[in-house]
């Protein structure tokens, strides 16, 4: 079918209101527009790019969980959150009353992302895989007595109309062009734009990654004999930037005064920070590495 005959849907009259049935979009789709072509072929290039970058950072996943931990927070914005990536990193107790909602909305997001990624493995996307990745998305936050897991059978509601006019963004405004206008190539130029900027993105913050490490391979190679317990201790800053001693002690089963070293050493060269300003039960944060993330 040609974007050209694309219907979005219709508006269909309820009880004392309308509701907009969508179509089935499952069909085979031809345009005549050249700027989709242009489009699709950079966005190709770009991840292909991204991709490349697989073969050349050392220990992807711990970088690729970095990456989840970003779009968590940054979706979850949308829905209004208002934890940051640094508070994301830190356990539930250590964050104020008043936001442990959002930062637990943001916490099962990144749990369903990694729970669709390991079954995407063994499963094809599915009804079963979208419901449960949804049940774990909606766990324990605003929603989770609104049937997580299963599709929606009744009207979804939008209050506030007259706020969301004033404020929406472009993300919302091309979901609307759709529905209003039947208009589907400016959604896919809008979601392809948002392709070949959030690779470039990703390949920019690669580079500085790869930066950072050069430096601290560099570092750990001037240790000496420490170098080993000090790169382990590193590598797991690179799993879970925030971490104290009792964590890394567990993590890695290495005594206490030998941890305690590395990390002075590190927090001396500016690798780590405490954030508590505590004498004793102190915590820190790889605040370098994340900062690459913003």
């Amino acid at each position: 079918m040609n974007f050209s005959k694309f219907k979005a849907g219709t508006d269909k009259q309820q009880y004392q209101y309308k509701s907009f049935s969508p179509e089935k979009i499952n069909t085979t789709w031809i345009w005549d527009d050249p700027i989709l072509n242009v489009l699709m072929e950079k966005g190709t290039r770009k991840l292909g790019e991204l991709n490349a970058f697989t073969l050349i950072v050392p220990n992807i996943d711990l970088f690729i969980q970095m990456h989840i931990i970003k779009e968590a927070n940054t979706s979850s914005k949308i829905e209004g959150t208002q934890t940051n990536i640094d508070e994301a990193q830190l356990p539930e107790e250590e964050i104020a009353l008043e936001k442990r909602d959002d930062w637990q909305e943001v916490q099962d997001y990144i749990n369903a992302m990694n729970y669709a990624i390991d079954k995407l493995e063994k499963l094809p996307t599915s009804n079963r895989l979208l419901n449960k990745t949804h049940e774990i998305l909606m766990k324990g936050v605003r929603g989770e007595h609104q049937s997580p897991g299963d599709f929606r059978t009744s009207q979804n509601w939008i209050d506030g109309s007259s706020f969301f006019e004033k404020h929406r963004s472009s993300y919302y405004d091309a979901l609307s062009i759709v529905r209003e206008a039947n208009d589907i190539s400016h959604w896919v130029k809008f979601f392809l734009n948002a392709v070949i900027d959030t690779a470039e993105d990703g390949k920019k913050t690669f580079i500085l990654i790869l930066e950072l490490k050069k430096e601290t391979d560099s570092f750990l190679f001037s240790l000496g004999g420490r170098a080993g317990n000090a790169n382990k201790i590193l590598e797991l800053f690179y799993q879970k930037p925030a971490l104290n001693v009792k964590e890394i002690e567990k993590a890695l089963s290495m005594n206490q005064r030998t941890i305690r070293n590395v990390l002075n050493t590190l927090e001396k060269e500016n690798f780590i920070v405490e954030y508590t300003g505590n004498k004793r039960n102190k915590k820190y944060i790889f605040q370098r590495y994340l900062k690459l993330f913003y």
